[in-house]
């Protein structure tokens, strides 16, 4: 039998006979009065109106005594889920807030990537030099070569010609180096694409009989039926990824990038051809010849430069959308949860 302790001499003691499910079966019918105040109905049948959870007072001290803080949060909790409207109200906001805490999650590893990749970058940029700086060179080097033209064994003719098959030269180097770029930047974004895929949708490998489930498919796993209509959106995910990623393909292909290279490739020699008689006309002149190496050098360092300057830029400017978003979700999360 249990009975409760009467603190206040003024209310009722209660006797209860039974404990069942955590349910108290009175002696009496009428009203079980507490003692803060307030009275909970008796049903028929000598049943509470009301459900209680039994809750041992030796089983509390326990806990505080042991400062098992987590302990008693997961009691209350389950307590307070045991009621419906409640449970509906607490998976509800749970969600929601999970929802904005994998935003953060996100966006936080991308800010650790933007990260490590500004740091590479601005060191390679430190290494190489500032555009400025590498520009300022350059004027330096093509002032001497002027100079050394104008008392070479070329002619005013001569020295046009040269000039031009010399900046067509170096116009026909960076080309290259642009498509080369380019086709190692598509790349990665072909390849983003087919890792996202693999991914959300999972690979397999019929050759060694793997089978590696995707997001999507661990997902649908919680239902306990896969039925025919979640199926008709699973598949028709992944036949538009499989568009994306065969449009993407070509796409590149009407690039043309490697065509494009082999042309510049054949030109390069012809243009050599065409500079050799300047060239030997100058071959006395050893000087002329390494500031010429050297302002072809320092016009690829340029170009270098200035990517690399470029995308330091544009990582910055993500660098701080990330972080503006960062601090919108958490003033979200912190409002929604005071709320």
């Amino acid at each position: 039998m249990i009975k409760t302790t009467d603190i206040y001499p003024t209310k009722t003691t209660v006797l209860f006979s039974t404990v069942l499910g955590g349910q108290f079966e009175p002696e009496s019918g009428g009203q079980f009065e507490m003692a803060e105040g307030g009275q909970f109905p008796v049903a028929g049948g000598g049943q509470f109106a009301w459900i209680f959870q039994y809750i041992p007072q030796l089983y509390i001290n326990y806990l505080v005594e042991k400062n098992n803080k987590e302990e008693l949060n997961l009691l209350i909790k389950n307590i307070l889920l045991q009621d419906t409207t409640f449970k509906s109200f607490f998976e509800q906001n749970i969600d929601f807030i999970n929802g904005i805490t994998t935003d953060i999650e996100k966006l936080l590893n991308n800010y650790l990537q933007i990260r490590t990749k500004a740091l590479d970058i601005s060191q390679k940029s430190n290494e190489l030099g500032k555009s400025d700086a590498i520009s300022k060179g350059m004027q330096k080097i093509e002032a001497a070569i002027t100079e050394g033209q104008r008392i070479s064994n070329l002619n005013v003719t001569e020295f046009e010609e040269y000039n031009r098959l010399t900046a067509l030269k170096s116009t026909n180097e960076t080309n290259f180096n642009n498509l080369e770029n380019k086709s190692i930047v598509i790349n990665k974004v072909l390849n983003e694409v087919i890792s996202a895929k693999e991914s959300l949708l999972g690979d397999n490998d019929e050759m060694l009989e793997i089978n590696i489930k995707g997001q999507v498919d661990r997902i649908l796993d919680e239902l306990t039926e896969l039925t025919l209509d979640i199926t008709v959106i699973r598949n028709k995910i992944e036949h538009d990824y499989d568009l994306l990623v065969l449009h993407l393909k070509q796409g590149i292909e009407d690039l043309k990038i490697d065509e494009n290279k082999n042309l510049l490739r054949k030109q390069s020699p012809k243009i050599d051809v065409k500079l050799k008689p300047y060239l030997e006309k100058i071959a006395g002149q050893s000087e002329l010849q390494k500031l010429t190496v050297q302002l072809e050098a320092e016009k690829s360092k340029l170009q270098q430069a200035l990517n690399l300057e470029k995308q330091f830029r544009a990582l910055l400017l993500d660098y701080e959308n990330v972080r503006r978003q960062t601090v919108i979700l958490i003033k979200n999360d912190t409002s929604y949860i005071k709320q």
